[in-house]
């Protein structure tokens, strides 16, 4: 299916502005800004929530009122910038969200299987219920210790703390070692994930080249992340572009008790917006003309997400599946391939070669300018160059 976004109005073009320009706008009101912020942050958020609360049932409403509630209070704080709570957008949604959970108490989800991914799922039911919050808020939601501390309510010392308690009894739980013997591999594993400043670096990277011992524990961390990770908790795409409809409803409702009458007149044109846009879904379902050879949606490895702007392609014929990208941010989340299978990503002047992983890349001007890996590894070929293998988290940049 070939997919390509409408040419970018000048309204558009805001979608550059940062999260702290998003979080002033909302402040003021703009729900095109929660809109954004929902497109950046919202796969993340599902993530935490699903890690939380042990893949319940109603993670969508969680997540949707997490947003709400993030409008609301900043609409509530003070105009300027700088009076406002110093903190990113989600370190935010962390602390949003956490306390929309403990208010609803949602019912654990059914957890079936006996493979490492259900296991290591099955150690993180039985942590203690802050070391949870502090793995899925660092490792799922990609908050850093400093943000998962404002989202906690604690310190960051306590944070880190909780962190390697979860990660030794989850490690445990998936048979992976809990540290390498290598007397550097806490530098590396720092390097890897972006802990360390400029000095020192490029000895790390050596040093990481060259040892086994370091070589083995990244690929026992990407293993780590990727059973850690299990099954994606977000929905289809479409169902995101619903929801974000939904979060954007809730927001305009204003704060909780503003007007019963009005809210539910809002509801309700709410609901027919999103009876209207069902019934026009289901028509291009099935007026509309395959561009993918018959394969259903489902059958994909991949779920594929872009920027306003970016053009791609996504193809299967089983047993290879490819994502050309022509331009544009694009990124996707790859499930385990089998052994015959292939998950191909051609670029302009490159070719990823894809097993299991969650990754984005940036593609201008026909060269690729950037590979970003989330969880997993992938191997990135470049035109005249060697091949480089990319573990996660880790960005290749020209």
């Amino acid at each position: 299916m070939t997919l390509s976004s409408r040419a970018l109005s000048p309204r558009r073009r805001e979608l550059a502005r940062s999260d702290d320009e998003l979080l002033s706008a909302v402040a003021g009101g703009d729900l095109g800004a929660l809109g954004q912020l929902y497109d950046r942050h919202a796969r993340p958020m599902w993530e935490v929530a699903g890690a939380v609360t042990g893949r319940a049932a109603a993670l969508d409403d969680l997540v949707v009122t997490a947003f709400a509630r993030l409008s609301r209070a900043l609409r509530a704080e003070p105009a300027e910038p700088e009076k406002r709570l110093p903190a990113s957008a989600r370190a935010r949604l962390g602390r949003h969200l956490l306390e929309v959970i403990r208010d609803a108490r949602p019912k654990r989800g059914e957890l079936s299987g006996s493979g490492p991914v259900a296991c290591v799922q099955r150690a993180m039911r039985k942590l203690w219920p802050m070391s949870r919050a502090c793995f899925a808020l660092v490792e799922l939601g990609g908050l850093s210790t400093a943000e998962a501390a404002f989202a906690l309510r604690t310190r960051a010392t306590v944070v880190e703390e909780k962190l390697r308690h979860a990660e030794g009894r989850l490690r445990k739980a998936a048979s992976l070692p809990a540290e390498a013997s290598c007397t550097r591999a806490w530098e590396v594993r720092a390097s890897r994930e972006g802990r360390l400043g400029e000095g020192g670096r490029d000895s790390i990277d050596r040093h990481a080249a060259r040892c086994a011992d370091c070589a083995s524990d990244a690929e026992a961390d990407a293993r780590f992340h990727e059973l850690a990770l299990g099954e994606p908790c977000a929905p289809d795409e479409l169902s995101m572009r619903r929801l974000r409809g939904a979060v954007q409803g809730e927001a305009a409702l204003g704060p909780l008790g503003s007007g019963r009458g009005k809210a539910v007149r809002f509801r309700f044109f709410i609901a027919a917006g999103f009876a209207a846009l069902t019934g026009f879904a289901i028509l291009t379902m099935f007026f509309a003309p395959s561009s993918h050879g018959g394969v259903p949606i489902e059958e994909y490895a991949a779920t594929v997400w872009a920027t306003e702007g970016a053009r791609f392609t996504q193809t299967r014929n089983s047993p290879v599946e490819k994502l050309i990208v022509e331009s544009g941010v694009v990124g996707a989340r790859v499930r385990a391939q089998s052994v015959d299978e292939q998950f191909v990503v051609e670029l302009p002047d490159a070719e990823l070669d894809v097993r299991s992983a969650t990754f984005d890349v940036r593609v201008a001007g026909g060269v690729t300018e950037a590979v970003h890996v989330d969880h997993g590894v992938v191997f990135l070929r470049i035109e005249g160059r060697p091949e480089l293998r990319l573990i996660a988290p880790t960005t290749w940049t020209l």
